[in-house]
């Protein structure tokens, strides 16, 4: 199943029972749907969730942060965020696709490096020639020409 990232904003103004509630409602939504959480922040009201926003959501400046890593069938991806997003106290939700991150980074080094160690064709046919010194004057005429063209 693919992974998802859901991070939702709720209420500052919740309660802390209020807010365990919400999380545990938002769990038990995951479970329905028979999503495994593989992370997630802590759920309860600690000082490090609550942040402060950049700009007002619903009047509010401040927030708590969740984010919770889920492995989800795709079908109940957008059911989901819309049963998060109908819950008393959520102010915003966002739900994205995440690759599985350790396999593709994987992936993404292992070409790097066989492109690294493998030299071209061009670089084996072609043995290496020093380039040859170039004066001012050399670059100077040769922008006077290009400059004549481009007026033409």
């Amino acid at each position: 199943m693919p992974e998802y990232e859901i991070t939702y904003l709720a209420n500052p103004q919740l309660s802390e029972a209020d807010k365990d509630k919400l999380d545990e409602t938002i769990e038990r939504a995951l479970g329905e749907v028979n999503g495994e959480i593989s992370s997630s922040t802590p759920p309860t009201a600690s000082p490090g969730s609550r942040r402060r926003l950049h700009y007002p959501i619903a009047g509010h400046r401040l927030a708590w942060l969740r984010t919770v890593q889920v492995n989800l069938d795709p079908a109940h991806a957008e059911p989901l965020r819309q049963t998060i997003k109908k819950q008393a106290g959520v102010l915003r939700v966002s739900m994205l696709a995440t690759p599985a991150r350790q396999s593709v980074s994987a992936a993404i080094f292992d070409h790097l490096a066989s492109r690294s160690k493998q030299p071209t064709e061009a670089a084996e046919s072609k043995p290496a020639v020093p380039a040859k010194p170039v004066t001012m004057a050399e670059v100077e005429e040769k922008i006077e020409k290009a400059l004549e063209e481009e007026v033409k």
